[in-house]
């Protein structure tokens, strides 16, 4: 390769000119013509070809597994994602697009990104089989900048959400199945770990034989978030003057007898939600969102949720 150039280079200033000139026009027109329109074959790309056709199930119940197996960490707020969640319901019969464009709008509240942005995001990643669909569940996500914690949209569709999403375990390039719940997910970029433990969680409820009647008899938004969490780690007190939560009326936060370990994740109070201070006070009709060890929550739930005798 040297000496060639040096060649040139000994033949005079017009030699070297002309060759620096092509070489140059080359660099140009791959950048601004040639690298657009290239198309990159070789055997690899059919070997992977084969490998996503012959995909084994068993894999990925058994990658499953192993994240289930690890858990999540201490550090890992999964209960205090799904209690700040947004729930959608929806009653008709849709489609997944459809559900994508309505979860975009909420997450554009809290990315810095477009709706738009955000929904091709979701539907890119659905289209290149990205987007785990099992058990009559979708569960879209991906990781975002500029995302400070991890965000969840759960959605519940009564009828039914029409997704189409690559089957490999067919012949057939794409199948259509209808899925009854799609949990969106998007996490902060810089925590891909902590991304891979909290679907783990979402995908290891959702294979409980008790996920599909429950997420179907969910009354409410609250019950539908409850559906997600262990009863024995997440708690919803409703303060009434008819239940022993009443000694929490007009108290502030601060003053009220917690049990060790419990958090007040989430105050909802008539049409908003809020996450509370020490200062906030407590108001009749509020409804608390208590997550916590299952010690603790075991003594909240023996406080304050029996009714006054």
């Amino acid at each position: 390769i040297i000496a060639p150039l040096f060649l040139i280079f000994e033949m005079g200033w017009l030699p070297t000119a002309f060759t620096t000139g092509l070489v140059l026009v080359g660099i140009i027109w791959f950048l601004y013509y040639g690298k657009k329109h290239v198309v990159r074959t070789g055997a690899i790309f059919h070997v992977f070809e084969r490998l996503g056709r012959r995909r084994f199930k068993g894999l990925d119940q058994e990658l499953r597994g192993i994240l289930r197996e690890k858990g999540l960490r201490q550090g890992d707020p999964f209960e205090m994602i799904v209690a700040r969640s947004t729930v959608i319901d929806i009653a008709e019969e849709t489609g997944f697009e459809k559900v994508v464009e309505e979860a975009a709008k909420i997450f554009a509240q809290i990315i810095p990104h477009s709706s738009t942005e955000i929904a091709t995001q979701f539907l890119e990643g659905t289209r290149v089989g990205a987007t785990p669909v099992t058990h009559d569940v979708a569960l879209p996500h991906f990781r975002s900048d500029g995302l400070a914690e991890t965000q969840l949209v759960l959605v519940r569709a009564k009828n039914g959400v029409h997704i189409i999403h690559p089957n490999f375990l067919s012949d057939d390039e794409m199948t259509d199945s209808k899925v009854f719940g799609v949990f969106f997910l998007v996490s902060p970029q810089d925590n891909p770990s902590q991304h891979l433990r909290i679907l783990a969680q979402i995908a290891e409820r959702v294979d409980d034989e008790s996920f599909a009647y429950d997420w179907e008899h969910a009354r409410d938004e609250h019950e539908i978030k409850e559906v997600l969490i262990k009863d024995d780690s997440y708690l919803n007190v409703y303060v009434d003057k008819g239940n022993k939560a009443a000694i929490m009326i007009d108290k502030a936060m601060k003053d009220i007898p917690f049990a060790e370990g419990c958090l007040v994740a989430l105050i909802h109070r008539v049409d908003r939600a809020f996450v509370p201070t020490g200062k906030t006070v407590v108001f009749e009709g509020d409804r608390l969102v208590i997550i916590g060890d299952s010690q603790g929550i075991t003594e909240l739930r023996e406080k304050y949720c029996q009714k006054i005798m």
